[in-house]
């Protein structure tokens, strides 16, 4: 302890005694093991963590697929349901869950929640217990909706403000009254894939009466997943099996019900993948990046030490001459190096905790589990592990250039061999070598990203988003349907021409329209096709999307043939559709469309009535701006209506104030509608690639901070050199150089580094950035272009990095460098 105590005393006094590297190299430091442990809390919490819940591992979510028609996550029927619950033998136990908009009145105005309708044994299937009240139990069974309700922790304070006196108050959702019998734990909240916002409301319901089909109907599918437990020591790929097998059994004992091919499959994943989603890419890619930049940090520290080890020689001689051995002066160093690390790993934690809030809040909203994501005593542990392991990476090549001090250096005074001093300038040259391979590897990740943000930008929408204003609505489904006043399409479109004729009264709005979804806010439903008389033309499907008749001229999406909707295609006129470019490409290629007959969706005794195309329209992005050749169906809203309802603005100026009218315009023709997720299309659209401009920024950061370290890397290498060849230089001026050729000497030298690093970085990001091919959007992962100009600014950097010294090598006056040689 008496020598560990000397050492650090030692290593603090040596530390303090260089102020300006010190604290070059403890920023240095503290930025890398930052970036590291965010990175950690990030990815433990998202990936690595079990979710919240009992026995996780035996979590499933079950949906269902018809891959013969290209659709995903079709939902299940009561039937099915039942099938699964009673014949899925690898279930213990499994519950259907159904999460939807409501409307919740009784307050200053109605107010949209999200309430998850589902089976009674969803909370025992996760082992859910509430903070206050009861969970729903068997007894709360019902062939329709349960009275009993339980309400989210964030919900209860919104709606109750945290008041106790909650349980057993009555509110009203949908115009049915509902009493709450439990609060949940602020941790709790329902295990969906984001962007799904936070479940407020849970109910049980047996899906079996009012408001649903009484008997259900096997082909009626309105239950959009499952949750279930899987018996003990039954794995997923047995349960896989298992559901694959029944649901051929399924298939072909009702034949009626599911496609010619028998191409229903059920399909499960564990509830944890269905969460995370697709994310694991872009975490894993940016757990890389920090990675990359902590070793690029480590080789510019381990360059500042070994500079301050050589301007230490002599002392280093003088105490080997008078006693000490050479493992004491290593371990001297390594204490020193552990002490530096110490320090930069303690500012890096305290900086991350202090900023991570602000850290959070910086992350898209599509990365799931962002509450979970805290620097907890396993990040601290994390962060201590690596200060340890860059202490050694950034202390091992000091430390063994002190190990080869000789204690007749003492005698000699401070000079060194000119071979030890080649040895040193290799290594550093080596260093830097390697800071700008990696660097090019950052630098050319973050140039393939931006440029992937630019193109996505530069994407036509086939829409036009200037001065439009979007908000929703939800219309209310009664339990008793003798209450439900909007029952019938005609009664839905009724409201809507109310609403529209309202919106065109507000000041400064030209147009108005309403629709089933809003582009790029919200994906449209994809229903099967069927084009008329053609059986070949089976497995068709496209997006929906319902829409009144200005709906195309709010947007200016062109009409390339045929006609809009209008007024009179209602309930009561022949069903029609409109078709876009890539739907009439897919339905009926080489032929115009119009006036031709397809099959739309499914209806509970099969195909619905057929629909006449009487347009075509040119292609606009729905779902996502990177979405290629997805054909689009159209449909009168004024024939074809849900129960979710946005609203479309056409402003004549940027309206600020139209968001607070519009509120109010709805509440004039039905108070009872709740208005939300009001925004400005132009929102809507730089929103939708927020993942993609989020991963070029924070790879573009790295990206900076690698190409400081290097200009700062190169910059010490090249000063070293100049000053450890201050006589040569001065012998090669009193010879006939000049100093222009000294100058081009210097930036020569360094113009090699960067070439060896560019040439090693090349190699390195052609392999590295396969690994982000998923995230790219009409770039290579080794586009030329990038790749180029990444290295082309690598190497100016360098050679800006070593401008200052060539210039003083330049003026390097021999008769003063020949005094002091």
């Amino acid at each position: 302890m008496t020598t560990l105590d000397n050492d650090l005393r030692g290593a603090l006094r040596s530390l303090l005694k260089s102020p300006s590297h010190t604290l070059v190299a403890v920023v240095t430091i503290g930025v890398g093991i930052g970036l590291n442990t965010t990175m950690f809390s990030i990815v433990r919490s998202v990936l690595l963590r079990p979710l919240p819940f009992r026995s996780p591992d035996a979590l499933v979510r079950v949906t269902a697929d018809l891959p013969a028609s290209g659709l995903q996550n079709v939902g299940f029927s009561v039937p099915e349901i039942d099938d699964l619950s009673e014949r899925a033998t690898v279930f213990e136990s499994l519950a259907p869950v159904w999460v939807f908009d409501a409307n919740l009145t009784g307050g200053e105005r109605p107010e949209r929640v999200v309430m998850a309708a589902t089976g009674v044994n969803y909370f025992p299937i996760l082992g859910a217990t509430p903070q206050l009240g009861r969970v729903l139990t068997p007894q709360d069974q019902s062939n329709g909706f349960a009275e009993a309700v339980v309400l989210s922790d964030a919900a209860w304070r919104r709606l109750f403000g945290g008041n106790a006196d909650a349980i057993g108050r009555q509110v009203r959702i949908d115009t049915d009254l509902y009493t709450i019998v439990g609060i949940m734990p602020p941790g709790f909240r329902h295990p969906a894939p984001v962007p799904r916002p936070d479940v407020d409301v849970w109910s049980v319901a047996g899906f079996r009466a009012n408001p649903f089909s009484s008997p259900p109907i096997r082909s009626r599918r309105m239950l959009p997943s499952a949750i279930a437990r899987l018996r003990p020591g039954v794995s997923i790929e047995e349960a896989r099996g298992a559901v694959d097998a029944l649901s051929v059994s399924i298939s072909r004992e009702h034949p009626s019900d599911y496609p010619a091919d028998g191409r229903w499959m059920i399909r499960l994943e564990s509830l944890r993948d269905a969460v995370v989603g697709n994310v694991r890419p872009l975490l894993l890619s940016f757990s890389a990046a920090v990675a990359l930049v902590l070793l690029i940090g480590c080789a510019n520290v381990s360059n500042l030490l070994l500079v301050r080890t050589a301007a230490r020689h002599h002392e280093l001689a003088v105490r080997l001459a008078i006693g000490a051995t050479r493992a004491h002066l290593v371990r001297q160093l390594l204490t020193e190096n552990l002490v530096l690390a110490g320090f930069g790993g303690i500012a890096g934690v305290a900086a991350v905790y202090w900023m991570q809030g602000w850290l959070v809040a910086a992350m898209p909203a599509e990365l799931p589990r962002l509450h979970e994501i805290r620097i907890d005593w396993m990040a601290v542990t994390f962060a201590a592990a690596i200060t340890l392991l860059t202490s050694l990476a950034c202390g091992i090549a000091p430390a063994l250039q002190a190990g080869r001090t000789r204690a007749r250096d003492a005698i000699a005074g401070s000079g060194r061999g000119m071979s030890s001093s080649r040895r040193l300038g290799r290594l550093r040259t080596t260093f830097v070598v390697a800071q700008i391979a990696l660097s090019l590897v950052l630098v050319a990740s973050a140039g393939l990203l931006a440029t992937t943000v630019s193109r996505l930008i530069d994407v036509d929408p086939g829409f036009d988003s200037a001065y439009v204003t979007t908000a929703r609505t939800w219309i209310a489904v009664p339990n008793n349907p003798a209450l439900d006043s909007f029952r019938t399409p005609a009664a839905r479109a009724i409201l809507a021409r109310r609403l529209l004729d309202r919106l065109r009264e507000l000041p400064g709005v030209s147009a108005a329209a309403v629709a089933s979804s809003v582009p790029l806010a919200q994906a449209p439903v994809r229903v099967p096709v069927q084009v008329k008389g053609v059986a070949e033309a089976e497995g068709l499907s496209a997006e929906f999307i319902a829409v009144t008749p200005d709906y195309f001229s709010v947007l200016r999406i062109p009409v390339a043939r045929g006609r809009a909707f209008g007024e009179s295609d209602d309930a009561s006129a022949p069903p029609v559709v409109i078709l876009d470019d890539d739907a009439e490409r897919k339905f009926f290629p080489g032929l115009d469309a119009v006036g031709r007959s397809i099959y739309v969706g499914r209806g509970p005794q099969g195909l619905p009535p057929a629909s006449t195309v009487v347009g075509v329209v040119r292609n606009a992005k729905h779902g996502r701006l990177d979405e290629n050749e997805t054909p689009h169906v159209y449909a009168s809203l004024y024939q074809r209506s849900g129960r979710s309802l946005s609203l479309l603005l056409k402003t004549q100026a940027t309206a600020d104030g139209v968001q607070q009218s519009l509120r109010r315009a709805v509440a004039e023709v039905d108070p009872e509608l709740p208005v939300f997720a009001m925004a400005s299309l132009d929102e809507t659209v730089g929103n939708s690639i927020a993942k993609q401009r989020f991963s070029a920024h924070a790879l573009s950061v790295f990206a900076v901070l690698a190409l400081l370290l290097v200009i700062g890397g190169v910059y010490g290498v090249m000063a070293y050199a100049v000053t450890t060849r201050t006589r040569e230089m001065g012998i090669r001026i009193a010879i006939g150089a000049t100093s222009a050729d000294l100058q081009r000497g210097v930036l020569a030298d360094a113009f090699r580094t960067s070439a060896a690093g560019a040439s090693i970085g090349l190699l390195l990001t052609a392999g590295a950035t396969r690994f982000i091919q998923g995230m790219l959007f009409r770039v290579s992962s080794v586009d030329s272009r990038v790749l180029v100009l990444a290295t082309l600014l690598l190497m100016v950097a360098t050679l800006f990095a070593s401008y200052l010294p060539a210039r003083r090598a330049s003026r390097t006056d021999p008769v003063s460098s020949l005094r002091s040689g």
